[in-house]
């Protein structure tokens, strides 16, 4: 139920480390004679989690006189994901109750106080933290930009093959009946995901934002292509070892698919890309030029990984409220860790780079519990990739039209200095047929924010700011131009 979205801050299972004082909450205090449980004990149950940002746990219970408990239900984090997660189990205990999710190793312990309160611990994995659940009606966020048919264009599901395993999506194609010429080719466009695992409306905190992108691109004439990442939704393959090279290279293999479609022309194929997926399409345009067309970044990175997470973790640190003394010393810590990553990022064999990590965690108090889970994350091919990685040696290839675009409140991406490294690698490319642009106000999914941070996406309305969408329309429209007969 954790999982990392689009470059996200901080090492996710590092944020213990990271943001270690922001971990402990307060448990309310109780009445002094607990009342007995409430038979209804069916309703939504909210609480809110602590880690550094608050992430909300609903728990939906239902009656079920068929169930051992009498009761049946499933678990939600939405601001993660819109998942719906079965209860594996339900124990009422007089005032104590036992939930358990098993499909994602989660349990929640607590005992009533009064029947709409529940105090306890959320458990998952290795964490135990803190969680008060309220009796309360759960309202799925309101999302004013998703599309509503009937739509000017059509969805077809398609399938990508990408050796032993495929990618699923969806190809969104203009009506051509409106065209002057219906015997023309669409331009096309490939939608590339941030980093973490996302299915082909890049879902996050109930948000679609590449459902949204989509239908914007297609009312102007634009077909788009949008997958389920690998091992995610309907797409089959291996995430687990892949790194951002593997999934650069699931994406020209949609590149391809498109190339052998009667309606598509495969010269103006262009990749829009977004965070991580933005490094992706520099990547891509850079080692294979003669394939796309164009390249619009959205909060793609510019800095060295291992710099941009530092700064990342700094960022949304001081945005949470993290004292400015943890923040450093946080900062510190994660800088030489990442150091330590950097450094062995090669090494066939991660014996010497686990020694050094764990020395220097011990060293600092961190649990032991957060240091093989820091391991962990250190140890996978992703994250030893990302840390070496330079996106200025890519960028400074690209020779097609190029948007960058950032927004000014992004603490995932930091606009200021990545922005800075894109034009000045483009500008040093003699690459005159590129834009770079900043939005003040926007964060990292470019919606309309106060601080930037994470902890508010979930409850921010906007999906995508609507000036965003045109400029992207206008931009693929005016560089994406020709048109080639169907054969």
């Amino acid at each position: 139920m954790f999982r990392k979205h689009m470059l996200v801050a901080i090492l996710i299972s590092c944020m213990v480390i990271v943001v270690s004082s922001c971990v402990s909450a307060a448990q309310p205090v109780p009445p002094s004679v607990p009342k007995e449980a409430d038979p209804g004990f069916a309703g939504d149950w909210i609480g809110t989690l602590d880690i550094g940002m608050s992430i909300r746990i609903v728990f939906i219970i239902k009656l079920n006189p068929q169930a051992p408990s009498g009761y049946e239900g499933y678990c939600l984090s939405p601001d993660q994901s819109s998942a719906q997660f079965p209860i594996s189990s339900i124990e009422l205990d007089g005032t104590s109750l036992a939930i358990s999710v098993a499909s994602v190793d989660a349990r929640y312990q607590g005992s009533f106080f009064g029947p709409d309160t529940i105090t306890g611990k959320f458990l998952q994995g290795s964490v135990s933290l803190p969680l008060t659940l309220q009796r309360k009606e759960w309202k799925i966020a309101k999302r004013p930009q998703d599309p509503v048919a009937p739509f000017p264009y059509r969805d077809e599901e398609v399938t990508v093959p990408r050796g032993s395993f495929s990618l699923a999506g969806t190809l969104s194609l203009p009506d051509d009946t409106k065209l002057a010429d219906a015997t023309m080719r669409f331009p096309a466009v490939i939608l590339i995901s941030g980093s973490g695992l996302q299915n082909r409306d890049e879902e996050i905190l109930n948000h679609r934002p590449f459902l949204v992108l989509a239908d914007s691109l297609a009312r102007k004439g634009i077909a788009v292509l949008r997958l389920d990442d690998r091992g995610t939704g309907e797409s089959t393959g291996d995430p687990s070892m892949a790194t951002t090279l593997d999934f650069a290279a699931d994406t020209l293999a949609a590149v391809n698919y498109l190339k052998t479609r009667a309606d598509i022309d495969p010269a103006r194929i262009g990749l829009c890309g977004h965070s991580e997926g933005g490094l992706i399409a520099f990547i891509l345009a850079a080692e294979h030029p003669s394939d796309i067309a164009f390249i619009v970044s959205m909060a793609g990175p510019g800095m060295k990984g291992d710099e941009l997470l530092v700064l990342q973790g700094k960022l949304i640190a001081k945005a949470e409220g993290v004292p400015e003394s943890e923040i450093q010393q946080n900062t510190d810590i994660q800088r030489k860790l990442l150091s330590i990553v950097k450094e062995h990022a090669s090494d066939d064999n991660c014996t010497a780079m686990n020694e050094e990590a764990r020395s220097l965690l011990a060293s600092a108090g961190v649990a032991t519990d957060a240091i093989e889970s820091a391991l962990a994350e250190i140890n996978a091919p992703w994250m030893r990739w990302f840390v070496a990685c330079d996106p200025a040696v890519y960028i400074a290839q690209l020779r097609c039209p190029v948007l960058a675009l950032n927004g000014e409140l992004d603490l995932q991406v930091p606009f200021e200095q990545n922005l800075k490294i894109i034009r000045e690698q483009l500008t040093e490319a003699g690459n005159t047929r590129s834009l770079v642009r900043s939005y003040p106000g926007l964060n990292h999914l470019f919606q309309h924010a106060k601080t930037g941070s994470p902890s508010e996406y979930g409850s921010i309305e906007e999906t995508i700011a609507e000036q965003v969408l045109l400029d992207i329309q206008d931009w693929i429209v005016r560089n994406a131009p020709g048109q080639a007969k169907k054969p």
